[in-house]
């Protein structure tokens, strides 16, 4: 508990975000699958943006504004609406409710917590619109859950580039009262690192036991910094 209670204290590396002046415009996703089923709850995906940046996809350019022009450690990666009385298959889940594009004035207002204007398109277009009525609503309750849900300065848990499954998770609780282990999934991606984790929520926002596996607690995940 001593680790935990320092880490409070340690403030995380500044993020910084700009916003230019001129964004390119929204454009449609590719439909995979349409599910138009019931929402019992949701998942917060917040990634952690050195792991991706220093992967593949955050090297192309397209990537720029969140890997190179500013600097993020968490940022959303999407709230998805669940059905978590459905079984495990892909396509089992809300998805793809409406094809609607998201004006600028929504881009340009949740660019600095999720990075990436075909991004935010496509987490309104695959996620948001099995839920919502418009983007506006949609990235509303990001705002909201953004602002309440503490993000914890993962840096001052790693030990030699390592760190825990169960300690990112520990931290998460150390900052958010009633948030329980069980209501998180830790995710890896390749050559074992960390890359984001999932917070499961009910209806109403209020944590709630996660569906699925994610990292063991005593697996050591590598952590880009």
């Amino acid at each position: 508990m001593l680790a935990l209670a320092a880490l409070v204290s340690v403030p995380a590396l500044a993020d910084s975000c700009s916003v230019p002046g001129s964004l390119p415009a929204t454009r449609m996703i590719q439909v995979d699958c349409q599910v138009d089923g019931p929402v019992t709850g949701y998942v917060l995906a917040l990634s952690w943006s050195p792991a991706f940046c220093d992967s593949a996809a955050g090297q192309r350019d397209s990537n720029d504004f969140q890997c190179r022009d500013n600097q993020f450690r968490w940022v959303v990666h999407g709230l998805w609406p669940q059905n978590f009385d459905a079984r495990g298959e892909r396509c089992s889940q809300p998805r793809h409710c409406q094809a609607t594009l998201v004006d600028a004035g929504t881009v340009r207002d949740n660019l600095c917590i999720m990075p990436g204007v075909q991004l935010i398109q496509g987490e309104w277009q695959k996620h948001g619109s099995c839920a919502f009525d418009a983007p506006a609503d949609y990235f509303s309750e990001i705002q909201q859950l953004w602002q309440r849900i503490q993000r914890p300065p993962l840096e001052s848990l790693a030990q030699g580039g390592g760190i825990r499954s169960a300690a990112i998770k520990q931290a998460f609780m150390a900052l958010n009262p009633g948030l329980r282990s069980d209501d998180m999934l830790v995710q890896a991606g390749k050559k074992n690192r960390f890359n984001e984790i999932f917070i499961c929520l009910d209806k109403q926002g209020q944590f709630r036991r996660c569906n699925g596996n994610g990292v063991p607690d005593h697996v050591v995940l590598q952590l880009v910094q």
